[in-house]
Formats: structure tokens, sequence, C-alpha cells
């Protein structure tokens, strides 16, 4: 008992080492379920699922992103890079479920992290014996069924809920570690403390207006796209009368069906008719929308131009944009998903001895930059050839580790390195002899000098 005591104490110790002092502030008083205050099933159905504009910024990140493949790698004891050809999480990434490939796996994790702010993977493995740790199967899950489940005492996460079609799912979390079989990857929140913040929040309003503006347009074209008409009638109108002229503008003047029909009126005492006017205000709406249709692209991080949007003038050309859209956003994504895998898939483990990364050696958006990069390299003078090659992201080469002297492309030392191995003395040789001494000691011939020193031809 007193031993069971003590590693209870220790334990305890050891927890407060490890936690925030706020973090049971934060949960004082409130129940261990955690729900989100936002209604994720609104903003999938009238923002991804009737905006157009809304939905082709979320396709067009979740698709770029799966476009990049994946590769294991470790480092070396000199801190270079190997990839890995045989590993279980390569298996896992060829095929992370029976259903799923992991390409679709990350288009739900980037359209579910824009829409709602938050994802949620899981691994399943072994619960039994020596591959406890070997991951056999990935998934991601809807958001909206996801609950956290806390320990009110410790201010901690402990677990996640799932709930569907009236059953449950629960996952146990190591409060201290925060290891478990569930990621939670969410955007930041200013002021909520478990859930992420979604893009389709602050861009609310521009997506509701951007709706209203469509249905509006429905609306006028189902009524010749012309605006509302003013009847006038001289003298008063029976119920019936008014009822047979409102029944006869709806079945036969209106609808694109009776686009330009014209229109014959009757009275005994005489009828009017004339159109609403419009101000040049209110016939603006097109480019309103247009203004609406950027407002969303930026907020989801896509240049209006690759959506389609006209009258952006932000980047030059197609090209800029494209590039600019895979720096600030596409990366942004990559970059979070590598971390926060890594850190789950491998815990505690050094980083250095595996890990997984992306590559982006075939993505044409970015070609500019590899040139760019080929550019500085072969221009720098003072790298040695296994570092330019590690700048345009080439392996080393066993004869690499050299410096190149631009004139003549000979290594550095064949022309600066005053040592000798002869009882031959420099001191009193010309230049040139000096040089071509040094050059028969590497091996060098006699042509390949005189090409060397420019005295052939």
């Amino acid at each position: 008992m007193v031993r069971n005591m003590k590693f209870w104490n220790n334990f305890k110790d050891f927890f407060k080492s490890k936690a925030s002092k706020v973090s049971a502030v934060i949960l004082s008083g409130l129940s261990p379920v955690i729900w989100p205050d936002r209604n994720y099933e609104n903003f999938a159905k009238e923002g991804y699922i009737k905006n157009v504009i809304m939905f082709k910024c979320i396709d067009e990140v979740a698709k770029a992103v799966s476009s990049v493949p994946w590769r294991v790698f470790k480092n070396d004891e000199k801190g270079d890079r190997i990839e890995i050809d045989r590993h279980f999480l390569l298996d896992l990434i060829r095929k992370p479920n029976p259903h799923e490939s992991f390409n679709f796996l990350t288009i739900k994790s980037v359209a579910y992290q824009m829409i709602s702010g938050n994802v949620y993977w899981e691994k399943v493995g072994p619960s039994t014996g020596p591959n406890t740790k070997m991951i056999k199967e990935l998934y991601v899950h809807r958001p909206d069924r996801m609950r956290i489940l806390t320990d009110t005492a410790m201010g901690l996460i402990i677990g996640y809920e799932y709930e569907a079609n009236g059953r449950t799912v629960k996952w146990d979390i190591d409060p201290i570690t925060g290891e478990g079989d569930i990621l939670h990857i969410k955007n930041f929140h200013p002021t909520d403390d478990w859930y992420g913040l979604a893009i389709t929040d602050p861009a609310a309003r521009e997506i509701d207006t951007f709706n209203e503006a469509t249905t509006w347009n429905k609306k006028l074209l189902e009524n010749d796209a012309r605006p509302g008409m003013i009847f006038s009638v001289v003298g008063n109108l029976s119920d019936q009368q008014f009822e047979k002229l409102e029944k006869t503008l709806k079945e036969k003047f209106s609808g694109y069906g009776n686009a330009g029909r014209s229109l014959i009126l009757e009275g005994e005492n005489g009828t009017k008719a004339q159109p609403f006017s419009w101000s040049p205000a209110e016939m603006d709406f097109i480019e309103g929308n247009r203004e609406l249709a950027r407002r969303i692209a930026y907020a989801f991080g896509v240049p209006p131009m690759l959506v389609g949007i006209p009258g952006d003038n932000t980047y030059s050309n197609y090209k800029e944009a494209r590039l600019a859209f895979w720096e600030t956003t596409v990366l942004f994504y990559l970059d979070s998903l590598k971390s926060e895998l890594n850190s789950w898939l491998f815990g505690d483990a050094d980083a250095s001895e595996i890990y997984i990364d992306y590559m982006l050696d075939n993505v044409p958006a970015l070609e500019p930059r590899r040139e760019e990069a080929w550019r500085k390299a072969n221009e720098a003078t003072f790298l040695t050839i296994n570092e330019k090659r590690k700048l345009v992201g080439m392996e080393k080469h066993s004869a690499g580790d050299v410096i190149l002297v631009q004139a003549s492309l000979v290594p550095l030392e064949a022309v600066t390195d005053p040592s000798t191995d002869g009882d031959e003395s420099d001191e009193d040789l010309e230049e040139d002899e000096k040089v071509i001494i040094r050059l028969r000691r590497l091996g060098y011939n006699e042509n390949e000098i005189a090409d060397i020193l420019g005295r052939n031809g």
C-alpha cells in the first residue's frame, strides 16, 4: 500500500511538471464532453454544396495537396536524407485502408479542415502482441460527428467520441503524452480552446450574400429577366376579376417559356402596365457578385484568377497566380500534414531516424522556382559540386566534394595548394610552371594540361 501511494505521488509530481497551470482553469465547472459551437452541416450545405466559389476554392486546394507524392526517409550520421524503399509506412501510403487511397484521404482531410476548421485521422493496428505499434490502416472521419472528452480535474484531453446512427465509439488518449489512435488537426481559433476556426466563419456573410444574389438572379430569369410590372386598373376590380388577372399573369406570362410574349390587358375603364425602373446602382449587381466572389476566394487563400473571376489584377498572369497559390496555400497544408502526421505516427521517437515527407519535384506550378534554384547553383563559384547538387535536390556524388574554378573548371586546390611532395622547389618557377607541376601530380596528361592553360589551337 505504501509502495502504491509512493508511486501515485510520483505520478502526480510528474504530471504537475508536464501540465500547464491554466489547463484546469479552462475546464473548471464544464462538462467532460466538449461540443463545438457551430453547425457544420449548415456550413457544408450552404457553402461547399451550394456556393460555386467556395466549392471551387476548396476543390483547388484539396486536389493540389493530394497530387503530391509522399515518401519515407531517414537521416544518416552526417544529417543527409536517405530515401527508404522498404517500410510498412510505404505500404500504408499505397493503400491506407481497403476502401480509400491516400490521395482521397488527403482530399478529405484538407476539405474537412477548410470547411469546419477540424479534421480527425485514425490509425488502426494490432491491439495485442509484439506489433502493437505497427499501423495497418488509416482513416479520416467527419468532424461534426467527433467530440472531445476531457478530465475536468486535470484539464487535459483524455479521449474522443464518435457518434453516428445512434451508436458511439470512443478512443482513449494518454493525458500526459497525448498519444492515441486519433489525430486532431485544427486551425487556430482565438476564442475556442478545443476546436479550430472554420474558414467558412469569417467568409460566412460573403457566402450568404452571394447565395442570395444567385437566387435573386434565378428568380429574375424565371420572370422574363425583366423587373416586375406595375398594373394600374382604372376603377375597382372585383375579387373574382383580381384573381383571374393574377392567375393569367402567372400561367401565361411568367417563366422562361413565356419570355418575350406580348401582354394584353383589358378593363371596362382602361388598364395600364409599366415596368419597375432600375437605378444604375441596382443594375451593377454583376460586378457586385464578382466582388463577393473575390472576397470568398481571398478567404480560402486562392487567387481569384484561378477560379475564373475576371477583373483581378493582383497577378500579371496565370503562371504567377498559380505559383503564389502553391507557395502561400498549398505548401501550408502540406507542411501542416507532414508535421502533424510525423509527430503522431512516431511519437517521442527521434525524428531523424525515420519520417515521411512530400516530394515537389514534378509540380509544374513550381517550375519557376526550380529554374531559379538551378541558375543560382550553376552561377555560384564558392560552393562544392555536392553543395550545388543539394541545392537542386540531387543526391551527393562520390567525387563531388570539390570547388571548381570558374575559368578553367579544375579543382581549386590544383591552382591554390602551395604544398609540394618532391625535391623540386616551386619558389623560382613561373606561375604556369607551378600549375603544370600540380596538374601532373593530379594525373592530367600533357594535352589536358595544354587545354586547361589554353595553349592548344
